[in-house]
């Protein structure tokens, strides 16, 4: 989600990291994995923003 800069360092302070994590982006994949045959239950954002709102057969 867009949030100012001032904003996000601000909060950075407050939970000790490094604002440049939230600022800048950050794409992280792992061949390794890929290649074992794993596979994410939400491979993209969307499914995985949509995921807490759809109801449950149980």
């Amino acid at each position: 989600m867009p949030t100012p800069a001032p904003l996000l360092r601000l909060g950075a302070i407050g939970l000790r990291t490094d604002p440049a994590l939230a600022l800048t982006g950050r794409h992280a994949t792992s061949p390794v994995l890929a290649e074992a045959g794993m596979c994410w239950q939400h491979p993209t954002l969307a499914g995985a923003v949509a995921d807490p709102f759809t109801p449950r057969l149980e």
